[in-house]
């Protein structure tokens, strides 16, 4: 299962997410990937728990495993082989569209790989069992919300 939702998020929405949370990033990085994240306080920001309630992602914010703001930066290391997650639930958001490079590739239900051009503020909900990829960032830096959501709707 993979849906897309159209503006999922404002540009108001966008642009506030990466000025707060940009400033507390974390890198992770391991022989797989790298990439820099700061985790999102659902507890500080209600109108984004209000939204993933009113989208069905969650009941409670207990049920989100992880949302973070995620940066990928040209040059950083991907995942360059489809993975899936163990979690029931996951979301990625796009904030921004001046990078290049950086797609989402995704293994539809007949065994096809499709590809996924970002669009600013559109989202994408899938099952974590979707297998799925992220092309390398060639320039620019590429921002999204991720979350991976379990025990809901």
């Amino acid at each position: 299962m993979l849906r897309h939702k159209r503006q999922f998020l404002t540009q108001r929405q966008s642009d506030y997410l990466i000025k707060t949370y940009s400033r507390s990033f974390i890198s992770y990085i391991n022989d797989t990937y790298s990439f820099e994240g700061s985790d999102i306080d659902l507890m500080r920001e209600a109108w984004l728990y209000d939204l993933l309630v009113k989208e069905k992602l969650i009941q409670h914010k207990d049920q989100a495993d992880i949302l973070r703001l995620q940066r990928l930066r040209a040059g950083f290391k991907v995942v360059d082989t489809h993975h899936v997650h163990t979690d029931p639930l996951s979301l990625v958001c796009f904030l921004n569209d001046d990078y290049t490079g950086g797609e989402f590739v995704y293994v539809d239900a007949r065994g096809k790989e499709r590809e996924l051009i970002a669009q600013k503020n559109n989202a994408i909900i899938f099952s974590g069992d979707v297998p799925h990829k992220v092309n390398q960032v060639l320039t620019g830096d590429r921002y999204t919300l991720v979350g991976f959501f379990s025990g809901c709707c």
